[in-house]
């Protein structure tokens, strides 16, 4: 709680610093405060909707939720703006694996160990959805 409040002095001085409000975001994530993490990553992604690893890190928080089909949306959304987030694209997979969606889980899992041919989590998840 300490840093927060000392993020939050140093957001007196910078209002709408993306850097500050993502600290903020990920002090209260260590926290496993998600619901005040997501607060403060959404300001810092509506400060730069440009900001990919602040996007990221919305749809992460959303999926610590259990909020699956916003994190879905959001982690789209991250791959759509970088294409080669590996961890956007795996953590998507497993979303779509968990539903029960497993040819998208595939289509995903299948275009990360493209990116990361040792990517033992994809290969294994991969294996799992093929199992089905």
């Amino acid at each position: 709680l300490e840093a927060v409040r000392h993020f939050q002095l140093a957001l007196m001085n910078e209002p709408g610093s993306v850097q500050i409000l993502n600290n903020i975001g990920l002090a209260f994530a260590k926290m496993q405060d998600f619901s005040s993490a997501y607060e403060w990553y959404e300001k810092a992604y509506k400060e730069d909707t440009r900001d990919v690893e602040t996007l990221f890190s919305l749809a992460w928080v959303e999926r610590k939720r259990q909020r699956y089909l916003h994190a879905r949306e959001l982690f789209q959304k991250v791959l759509d703006m970088q294409p080669d987030h590996q961890k956007a694209m795996y953590l998507l997979a497993d979303i779509l694996k968990t539903a029960q969606d497993y040819d998208g889980a595939v289509w995903h899992f299948e275009c990360l160990v493209k990116l990361d041919p040792y990517s033992i989590d994809g290969h294994v998840s991969l294996a799992q959805c093929y199992e089905q």
